[in-house]
């Protein structure tokens, strides 16, 4: 698996069954967002989009398979949340993890899937009982 260093800028690998603690943060791209090299670029910070960064670098053929676990062994998994719904990804995005923060585009938080999970349920379809 790899993951970016936010301290260092970087990409690392975790080889087997080693993983350090990781959280996803989940979003919908849009025009000028910032791509894993700029964000190695001394002025990054300053960029709009910055604190949007999404993990980057992943190989199509390596996505697909641990994707769910990757989502399910995550610390956090902070999202948006409405276009979010959108995506591709979204399911397991949503399943997996066992905390799921949903903020605006703000930052501000507007609750947990558990909190939530009437309104998730309406939006989706999923019937509220599946976790």
């Amino acid at each position: 698996m790899r993951l970016t260093n936010v301290d260092a800028m970087q990409l690392e690998e975790f080889p087997g069954t080693i993983i350090a603690p990781y959280a996803i943060l989940s979003h919908t791209w849009g025009e000028g967002e910032i791509s894993f090299y700029a964000m190695s670029l001394p002025d990054v910070s300053a960029k709009r989009g910055y604190t949007k960064i999404n993990q980057g670098c992943i190989l199509a053929q390596e996505a697909i398979n641990p994707m769910f676990r990757w989502y399910e062994e995550s610390n956090e998994n902070r999202m948006p949340k409405y276009k979010w719904f959108t995506r591709g990804w979204t399911l397991q995005e949503l399943i997996a993890p066992n905390i799921v923060f949903f903020y605006d585009a703000d930052w501000r938080r507007r609750g947990n899937k558990t909190s939530l999970k009437s309104l998730i349920s309406n939006i989706t379809g999923i019937h509220e009982m599946v976790p």
